[in-house]
């Protein structure tokens, strides 16, 4: 498996991609979603991609804190602290840079490298839709263009506001798009 000592070159680009719709959830509204594309590249060209995306309003630093340990750090990722704002999102990062790396190296998916011993990784995970809080209507709309757009799953943000305002929006989503399958995401507020 390589490691950071197989790295021979460092990029980074921040990105910034605007939301569709106003996105509400428990930690806060979000206009776009912002992260930075990390690539580790190896002496013999191979290229292992990961993305460091903080949420700010978590706690968890901002693009700009992955920026400055990039910086301050360069080729020695394996040195980052144990803990500060942007170290967490910049570790995943690296993380999935070098397991990207080891599947192009060896051939294989990065599920087939984490699936267990004798463990048939699945060929495909539906990605889910993730509609933010809004009137019980706008939500519905939201949800109706997501399915009309090939999504099969729907992530619903709650926790928002009360109870009952949630119970409106599965509500008012389920009647939009019965055979969709919908998930529930308070992150954490109830």
């Amino acid at each position: 498996a390589p490691t950071m000592a197989d790295i021979t070159v460092l990029r980074w680009r921040p990105f910034r991609l605007p939301m569709a719709h106003r996105f509400e959830a428990a930690s806060g509204v979000l206009d776009a979603r912002e992260g930075v594309l990390l690539e580790l590249r190896t002496a013999d060209g191979t290229i292992g991609l990961g993305e460091a995306s903080p949420m700010p309003s978590l706690g968890g630093g901002t693009c700009e804190d992955v920026v400055r340990l990039l910086e301050r750090h360069g080729l020695a990722l394996d040195t980052l602290p144990a803990d500060g704002p942007g170290v967490a999102a910049l570790r995943c990062a690296v993380d999935m840079a070098l397991l990207d790396l080891e599947g192009r190296a060896s051939g294989q998916s990065v599920a087939a490298l984490l699936a267990e011993a004798g463990e048939t990784p699945a060929s495909a995970v539906q990605v889910n839709a993730v509609l933010g809080d809004g009137s019980p209507e706008e939500v519905a709309a939201y949800a109706r263009q997501a399915v009309q757009s090939g999504y099969e799953v729907l992530k619903l943000k709650v926790g928002v506001g009360a109870l009952e305002h949630d119970l409106a929006l599965v509500a008012a989503v389920r009647e939009a798009c019965p055979d969709a399958v919908v998930r529930l995401d308070a992150n954490g507020a109830w």
